[in-house]
């Protein structure tokens, strides 16, 4: 199994010393964003962001059934579309001019005909519930899937529990079901383990996923965990990469990430009592 293939990288990984910047396997430089925007107050608990165009991304909060579009140069709201009233709303992905959003109980809303006077929405069951806690959503387009990243519980409720886990599961948009297993899982305790052998200490003993996304330069694959601050990055293979940890100052809560059709990467962190931030990271041209 892919995900097998963490135990491997254990021996090859760098060990940091303390306040050394660690050698991310990715083409950004994490520590250092591009640009950092400061967000509405409407989007404090910002949960989910998409790219909508070039110039426009789509976010959601946790809170209010609306579509915020924010322009892609300074995160300023353009314009909302509102599509449901008050519920737990975790994520958003956009494909072929259709926006999809995804509650924490599993439940998807399609919205369509968005540029129109009045676009269409529709509900989507799914057989996922409350204790799987989906908090992240992304469209995979070499199967036409929504993946959707389990926060908490890995398994479907008719199917084993799998102890010590995380979780992320295809929806098959052609049938309009949810594949029986994941897509991607992995060990949380060996996903720490190689967090700690990186950085040659043992802060942090949580990933729980809150957003998944794929990079459309390389394919690889994001998972972010708001708890702990951190980044983990599969390849196209779905094979590990890098795990790495989040300036906590502009992410205290990193929620949701998003790319650009360049691979320039966006992540956006709740207020946690403050304003929320959206930060810009321009992808290099290679990687050390």
């Amino acid at each position: 199994m892919h995900q097998l293939a963490i135990f491997s990288f254990v021996f090859l990984t760098m060990c940091i010393s303390p306040g050394e910047d660690p050698l991310n396997k990715v083409p950004y430089e994490i520590s250092n964003p591009t640009k950092i925007f400061k967000l509405s107050n409407e989007l404090e608990e910002v949960s989910g962001i998409a790219l909508w165009n070039d110039d426009t991304l789509a976010a959601i909060n946790d809170e209010d059934g609306k579509i915020f579009f924010l322009s892609a140069k300074n995160g300023e709201i353009i314009s909302t579309l509102k599509f449901e009233g008050a519920g737990d709303y975790e994520d958003v992905a956009i494909f072929d001019r259709l926006i999809w959003v995804v509650r924490s109980d599993g439940k998807l809303y399609k919205l369509k005909n968005i540029e129109s006077n009045k676009s269409d929405v529709s509900k989507v069951k799914t057989r996922l519930n409350t204790d799987n806690n989906v908090e992240g959503l992304c469209y995979y387009a070499p199967s036409n899937q929504l993946w959707l990243a389990f926060k908490d519980a890995p398994n479907l409720k008719d199917k084993a529990k799998m102890k010590g886990m995380r979780a992320v599961y295809a929806f098959d948009i052609h049938s309009g079901k949810l594949l029986n297993e994941p897509v991607l899982k992995f060990k949380e305790d060996s996903i720490m383990h190689l967090l700690h052998s990186k950085y040659n200490n043992r802060i942090g003993d949580r990933f729980k996923p809150s957003a998944v996304e794929v990079n459309p330069v390389d394919g690889d694959i994001y998972i972010l965990s708001a708890v702990n601050g951190l980044l983990l990055v599969y390849d196209s293979s779905r094979v590990y990469k890098d795990i790495i940890r989040l300036p906590s100052g502009n992410l205290p809560q990193a929620e949701s990430l998003c790319f650009d059709r360049e691979g320039n990467l966006y992540i956006a962190s709740e207020g946690s009592g403050g304003r929320a931030h959206l930060l810009f990271f321009h992808r290099k041209q290679k990687v050390k």
